[in-house]
């Protein structure tokens, strides 16, 4: 029988590889093979593990059969490994986006005419990866980011929240939307002069947005009372197509709803859209949250190119260089 050594030495890990790749391929030589080393290399691992440990793991006279104390070992050398399996395996479905979940809040405007897109393209490409989106108000995205609640917040401009990093998007001019069959259409662009004593859908007084639209109506001399109030470019977008009146909103929103009900209208003066990415300061993003955030921009470059199109269409080709 072979002579163990004092065993004050610690057990490696390549060690037991070694020997767990004897016992499965039988001979030091295949072993070796499935090692990527000389045959020497894995018979000198276990040497060194047997003095390790204190006692002989395998019979060199018998072809390196397990002893009985070898067996013993080797039992819970295997469940260890099927957990390093399990860890690799996990490590590779998380390298490969196989596997993870992603937090996402934005605004009403932003959870409707960009998320779906976005959303779709991602889950196309990364099933495994589970999603949670919420709609909150702008200032409840920030909130939610600054907390960590959310892996990544979609905003309306401004914000004041304190403890995010923002990262603003080129705003988008906002457009006009009219119900199919109104006398409007036949315009290529719609001006607030245009709009006198039209019955106008507007967002309410508490958005940013409905305080730079009615600046470019005072600035045109125009009156910018209106007919109905909502704080939600979408449902303003529905009155809209059932017929109520028109509505200046948000880009998001008014190409969300294009369709045959609706017609969208470049709006003179150009009022911007302004929107941002919103994360928790000092937070590295995950690996899927930066998949997430390369496909969003991506989309929001495409509406910007919708949105660019609607004013070409207009006849407004100088102004379209500039957003």
């Amino acid at each position: 029988m072979m002579e163990i050594g004092p065993h004050d030495a610690r057990v490696s890990l390549r060690q037991l590889e070694a020997f767990r790749s004897v016992v499965l391929c039988g001979t030091v030589s295949k072993a070796a093979e499935r090692m990527c080393v000389s045959q020497p290399a894995v018979s000198r691992l276990l040497a060194d593990l047997e003095r390790a440990i204190g006692f002989q793991v395998c019979d060199r006279q018998r072809r390196f059969q397990l002893t009985h104390e070898g067996k013993l070992l080797y039992l819970e050398v295997e469940r260890a490994f099927v957990g390093m399996d399990k860890i690799e395996q996990r490590a590779t479905d998380i390298r490969n986006f196989r596997t993870g979940h992603l937090r996402i809040a934005a605004s009403p405007a932003l959870s409707l005419g960009l998320m779906p897109a976005v959303i779709r393209e991602f889950k196309a490409l990364y099933p495994g990866v589970t999603i949670s989106a919420q709609v909150r108000p702008s200032q409840g995205v920030t909130e939610w980011a600054a907390s960590a609640q959310v892996d990544i917040g979609f905003a309306a401009l401004p914000i004041t929240q304190s403890g995010v990093d923002e990262y603003a998007y080129e705003g988008l001019p906002v457009l006009c939307v009219l119900p199919r069959g109104h006398k409007l259409t036949a315009r290529r662009a719609i001006s607030p002069d245009l709009l006198r004593g039209e019955h106008i859908i507007a967002l309410g007084p508490e958005s940013s947005l409905r305080s730079d639209i009615n600046h470019a109506f005072v600035q045109a001399g125009c009156d910018p009372s209106s007919a109905i109030e909502t704080t939600m470019s979408a449902q303003a977008a529905m009155f809209v197509a059932q017929g109520l009146g028109v509505a200046v909103i948000d880009p998001f929103s008014a190409l969300a709803f294009r369709s045959r009900d609706l017609v969208l209208k470049p709006f003179q003066p150009i009022v911007t859209y302004e929107f941002t990415r919103v994360m928790a300061a000092h937070i590295a993003p995950s690996r899927v949250s930066e998949a997430f955030i390369a496909i969003a921009n991506d989309q929001v470059r495409r509406i910007g190119d919708d949105v660019r199109a609607i004013f070409r269409a207009g006849g407004l080709k100088r102004i379209t260089q500039a957003i």
